[in-house]
């Protein structure tokens, strides 16, 4: 059990640093504040097909996965046995493909969230540092955040 939270936890870590990197990857970029307006709209439309791919690859494995079962509950005697082998097969596959597309989908719709927040944004923020433009505090003197951000407010 201590194994599997570990490696669950390792695969969460490295899935957040994963969008770092595409973002890198497809537009040398390190922050998804960094790209243009006609860069989110092309990632949004990438990161809308990859939803619809994982969706559908779920799909599919959803319906290996449940054809597999009824392969495997209609075994009756010995002579189904090619049959058995068939339907774990089926259903091993499926589940396979079934874990693949909820991935797939999962990242994907991640990525379209935070796209379409930041198209949402009307707040230009240069930089890594997203300082809150809002007062948290009471006196305007104190910032949580060291560095500098620059905002422009339309």
């Amino acid at each position: 059990m201590k194994k599997a939270v570990l490696f669950f936890s390792i695969i969460i870590l490295l899935s957040i640093d994963g969008n770092c990197q595409w973002y890198h990857r497809q537009y040398g970029v390190n922050d998804i504040n960094q790209l243009s307006q006609e860069q989110l709209n092309k990632a949004l439309r990438h990161a809308e097909g990859g939803a619809k791919f994982g969706g559908f690859v779920s799909g599919i494995g959803a319906v290996g996965i449940i054809g597999g079962i009824i392969m495997l509950s209609s075994v009756n005697d010995r002579e189904d046995e090619g049959k058995a082998y068939t339907g774990v097969f089926l259903t091993g596959i499926s589940v396979t493909l079934e874990i693949a597309g909820l991935t797939i989908w999962g990242i994907n719709g991640s990525r379209k969230y935070n796209i379409k927040n930041t198209l949402r944004n009307t707040e230009v923020k240069p930089g890594l540092i997203n300082n809150p433009s809002a007062n948290l505090f009471g006196n305007s003197n104190a910032s949580p955040v060291p560095g500098i951000s620059l905002t422009f407010h339309f």
